[in-house]
């Protein structure tokens, strides 16, 4: 999960710059970056998600609400992505997809 803590922001702010550039370079048909690296981004925060969700199962009692605070956050971000990037997921990766 802390792979991911970082993971996610770094990806994020890669896939918002590509797009900006793409924008600036009038990239519309082609394959975007922005796109691969938004997909990417989506993909931590559902493996995150899930990974919070499970230790929220077995420390609910002490640390329950913290964790439920981060899947909040978590699932507005990924959201806001999603809505940023809509065709994020249907972005084919070369020799992962």
């Amino acid at each position: 999960m802390q792979w991911y803590l970082l993971f996610i922001e770094v990806k994020l702010r890669r896939a918002v710059q590509g797009a900006v550039d793409e924008r600036q370079l009038h990239i519309e048909d082609l394959p975007r970056d922005s796109d691969g690296s938004a997909k990417i981004t989506l993909l931590a925060i559902d493996r995150s998600l899930a990974a919070w969700a499970r230790l929220r199962e077995h420390f609910a009692a002490a640390h329950g609400d913290a964790i439920l605070d981060l899947l909040v956050q978590l699932e507005r971000l990924r959201r806001a992505a999603e809505a940023k990037f809509p065709t994020a997921r249907k972005f084919r990766r070369p020799g992962f997809d």
